[in-house]
């Protein structure tokens, strides 16, 4: 309990500072800033990742990295505030969480200094290597030069050379972990698990400075997608060890990744654009990771949890429906959150039957259609798990248990 609140308080905060604008916008626009603040602040994110590691694993080489990056960063950082939350509204409240943050930064990493003495094995450099690269800002590459042949379209070049990447970083990640131990399997997918939901809560700063789903607020980075709610919960289905958990993950993030790339919404833009960037990596790793679930954390993958599933993703689609409605009342503003309201493919919902409430339009029978098709891939999924992966697994066993012999 003690661990799950550490790592809450912890989340609470880094989410909250995720809305200051400059978070992600430093990055973007690096010669405007300060290039050595710029630095701290980048060194600063790996605590993002090495803190819930050092907190749930005991690691030594996340711990000591805090020492040597995340403490002497948090700190320095301290003298950049103003630089960090230039320009931005409610500029008290942002200093208020930002200190809170680097305070439970700098206290977590004296714990570790003064518990593992700055202990570390060879491994160190790569730990280092890997964090670096995971809390990359994505949208970085937004100042690269774009020509022709750099366009994002659907059913073109980039869009099958992306949809073979998904399948490729899953095969990988599986031949990765095949000789791993399972405490090593675990962390491994805990580790990319807050990558991505490290992305996510950059997006929180990405939408206060452009116009993303209609409005320049937090609410169109909100998890309220399958997929996005999939990133926020699946390190939690990992750190749980809870199989039902686990199996919900499973079975509501493998289809949901696959379902986007049906028709997604990004229109003809270049390949280094944030939103063609944040929508390859994090539906990319959500599916690698989710499927690993079953295969290497022996997630329970059977009809019960399934049934389970599909009840709360159906409850998943009423709660969603009542937060478009929500928006629509108050923000005066339609969204689409998890595409209750309008298909993603260009069909035209009135054929379905339209409800009026007070301006608000919705089809139930649409609603309806669209739990039966993501049932429909969850149940496929299930099949294949069983008939397929969970086939392979035992025959490996078995093969191992002879070779034990």
């Amino acid at each position: 309990m003690k661990k799950h609140l550490l790592f809450i308080a912890f989340l609470i905060l880094y989410a909250l500072n995720s809305f200051n604008p400059n978070m992600m916008e430093q990055f973007q626009f690096i010669k405007h800033y300060n290039i050595f603040a710029t630095i701290i602040r980048y060194l600063l994110s790996f605590s993002f990742i090495l803190i819930p590691i050092s907190i749930y694993y005991k690691d030594k080489n996340a711990s000591s990295l805090l020492s040597y990056v995340a403490l002497p960063s948090s700190i320095i950082s301290l003298f950049f505030i103003n630089e960090i939350t230039r320009h931005i509204k409610y500029k008290v409240y942002f200093i208020i969480i930002y200190v809170l943050l680097m305070l439970y930064i700098i206290g977590y990493s004296l714990y570790s200094l003064y518990k593992y003495r700055g202990k570390c094995d060879k491994g160190i450099l790569k730990v280092l290597l890997v964090t670096a690269i995971l809390v990359i800002p994505l949208n970085i590459l937004a100042c690269v030069h774009v020509n022709k042949h750099m366009i994002y379209r659907i059913f073109r070049t980039w869009y099958f050379i992306f949809l073979i990447l998904f399948f490729a970083a899953a095969f990988i990640l599986y031949y990765y972990l095949k000789r791993k131990s399972p405490s090593m399997r675990e962390k491994v997918l805990f580790y990319l698990s807050l990558s991505l939901l490290f992305h996510l809560l950059c997006r929180f700063s990405y939408v206060r400075l452009h116009s993303y789903q209609e409005i320049l607020d937090f609410w169109g980075a909100m998890p309220f997608y399958v997929c996005s709610f999939g990133i926020v919960i699946l390190p939690f289905a990992i750190i749980s060890r809870n199989k039902v958990f686990q199996t919900f993950s499973f079975l509501i993030n493998t289809p949901g990744s696959v379902i986007v790339f049906v028709n997604p919404s990004m229109g003809q833009t270049s390949i280094f654009n944030f939103d063609v960037t944040y929508f390859i990596v994090t539906h990319l790793g959500l599916f690698a990771v989710a499927s690993m679930l079953p295969i290497y954390l022996n997630a329970k993958v059977e009809f019960k949890p399934l049934v389970k599933s599909i009840v709360a993703l159906f409850i998943y689609f009423v709660v969603i429906l009542f937060i478009n409605y929500i928006c629509f009342k108050y923000l005066k503003t339609d969204y689409n959150f998890s595409y209750v309201i309008t298909p993603p493919l260009p069909v035209d919902v009135k054929i379905f039957g339209i409800i009026n409430y007070k301006g608000f339009k919705f089809s139930p029978l649409y609603i309806l259609i669209l739990w039966l098709v993501h049932v429909a891939i969850s149940y496929i999924t299930y099949l294949i798990y069983k008939y397929i992966i969970l086939k392979k697994i035992n025959n490996n066993n078995e093969l191992l248990e002879v070779r034990n012999c």
